[in-house]
């Protein structure tokens, strides 16, 4: 008899360490700034061609360090900028409302970028080039309202749609996963009150004839449901989904006795790819239920698995169908196989069934390794 299972002890929950927060804020900000050196990188070249032709010639490495105090700068106004998004998230088409608020926030933010970058570049320039004659601080004003004023606001409404364009991305695949989730529970919710079914059925056949091999089933099946309702994920390595199958199987091989023969080739370096929860269960179901085997002759079930490239074959075969087994197409169990797959993987999987080759039945299901589904 398989082992019971009971209830699963409760997983404690361990709380994150205060450093691991502060590394996580660290690499976003370094994130941020790798992104805002990029637009303003663009700049570089030009820059440079001016300080050439220009009369007091700073130099490349003070035109390095004054990129890179203006993407501090921006760095800095980062979180303002998120706040925005959040509080006045830019949806096609906008309002006039939130572009009024966007357009304040722009202008507040260029104006206090411009102010920070003249003050700093102007302690760049008198740090490294004592000597040089600079021009009145209205000049300089002047000078940023009209040359950095322009580009700080088209960054910020650059920086701003591509934000939001991201974020619409993220809720989009989030509303479609949660759509996706939804089918496969409800698909998977099919399964178990369908196997359930059958098998009740089965064991109700000879609850009159032997009373006692009918309570050993239903033992059986009391494990293979504490077992399911063990399950803490709707994927799982491909040896939990044989041990989940064994388990089922030990109810049919109290009904059938000595007339099931059952052979499982699963290498171990497959168990641990994950496949979706309860992938095999309505392979071998179909294999049983359709079972006709030769007369005089035990039913046979084999399961196997094997690796095809970077694809998990997965095959379920016995020694004998009935004449009409294929004729009705997939039954409830191979299609619900058939649309949990191709909801998890697209066509990058597929349900393949053969009937009546040498007599005998087989449904091999392909699915990709690499994909977590």
């Amino acid at each position: 008899m398989a082992d019971s299972i009971g209830a699963p002890h409760p997983v404690p929950v361990h709380a994150a360490p205060p450093s691991a927060a502060w590394r996580r804020m660290a690499w976003d900000a370094i994130r941020w700034w790798a992104l805002w050196m990029l637009p303003l990188s663009l700049f570089l070249p030009l820059r440079i061609l001016l300080d050439r032709v220009s009369l007091q010639p700073v130099g490349i490495g003070c035109l390095l360090l004054d990129a890179l105090l203006e993407s501090l700068l921006w760095l800095a106004a980062t979180p303002l900028l998120l706040a925005m998004l959040r509080r006045h998230p830019l949806h096609w088409p906008p309002s006039w409302r939130v572009l009024a608020a966007h357009a304040a926030a722009a202008v507040g933010i260029a104006a206090a970028n411009s102010v920070g970058h003249l003050v700093g570049g102007l302690w760049l320039r008198l740090t490294l080039h004592p000597a040089l004659d600079l021009p009145s601080w209205s000049d300089m004003l002047l000078l940023e309202a009209l040359y950095r004023g322009p580009i700080n606001l088209i960054l910020y409404g650059a920086a701003a749609a591509a934000i939001a364009a991201w974020h619409a991305q993220v809720r989009e695949h989030a509303r479609e996963r949660s759509l996706i989730q939804a089918r496969l529970d409800a698909l998977a919710g099919q399964i178990e009150p369908h196997m359930l079914f059958n098998t009740l059925n089965a064991i109700s056949e000879i609850v009159y004839r032997d009373a006692e091999r009918a309570d050993r089933a239903l033992c059986r099946l009391g494990d293979l449901l504490r077992a399911l309702m063990a399950r803490r994920s709707s994927v799982h390595p491909l040896g939990e989904e044989r041990r989940l199958v064994a388990q089922y199987l030990s109810v049919h091989e109290v009904l059938l006795g000595d007339r099931l023969r059952v052979s499982v080739d699963i290498p171990r370096a497959l168990e641990t790819v994950p496949v979706p929860s309860l992938l095999l269960q309505p392979l071998v179901e179909n294999a049983l239920r359709h079972a006709r085997p030769p007369p005089d002759a035990p039913l046979e079930v084999w399961i196997g698995a094997h690796a095809d490239g970077g694809y998990l074959v997965v095959s379920v075969r016995n020694n004998g169908i009935a004449p009409d087994a294929g004729a009705g197409g997939f039954g409830l169990g191979l299609r619900n196989t058939r649309e949990r797959l191709g909801a998890l993987y697209s066509d990058d999987a597929q349900v393949h069934c053969d009937f009546g080759t040498a007599g005998a039945g087989c449904v091999s299901v392909r699915l990709p390794m690499a994909a977590k589904p």
